[in-house]
């Protein structure tokens, strides 16, 4: 309160002006979040004003729950030694992966995997598990 009376009556206003538009913008999006989890919750499509999808990716933040998966895994990691922060050669998900886990080393940082020089790495062994995947398949209605 003190620093208030220090700024001035205008300056003051203003700062308490802006502080409420961020409450009233937070609050906005607090109410916004709970219609999307109403309708989302109740297996309905939540109205336009609450579709944005920082709700939808909140709601699945919160109600995802990890299980065993025990297909087949293409685990990619970085070569960068700063992205070593796990040990171990699958990097944490030893306990979530119970099917065949192929592991690809990336050269570069973890965050730029998906750009050159990386990405062409990525790509050549997505494509090359894609095509194994799809002749393990066999034909489709669509091919």
């Amino acid at each position: 309160m003190a620093n208030m009376r220090r700024l001035g009556r205008r300056q003051s206003l203003s700062y308490l002006r802006s502080r409420a538009g961020l409450f009233m913008g937070e609050l906005q999006h607090g109410i916004l979040q709970q219609v999307h989890n109403g309708y989302v919750r109740h297996g309905q499509r939540p109205p336009g004003i609450a579709r944005d999808v920082r709700y939808a990716r909140r709601w699945a933040e919160c109600n995802y729950r990890r299980r065993p998966y025990d297909g087949s895994v293409a685990l990619f990691r970085s070569t960068d030694p700063a992205a070593r922060i796990y040990p171990a050669p699958l990097m944490g998900w030893q306990q979530l992966l119970k099917g065949q886990v192929d592991v690809y080393d990336v050269p570069g940082e973890h965050m730029r995997m998906l750009s050159e020089p990386a990405i062409g790495s990525v790509a050549q062994v997505l494509s090359t598990r894609l095509q194994a995947a799809a002749y393990r398949c066999g034909p489709t209605a669509t091919s």
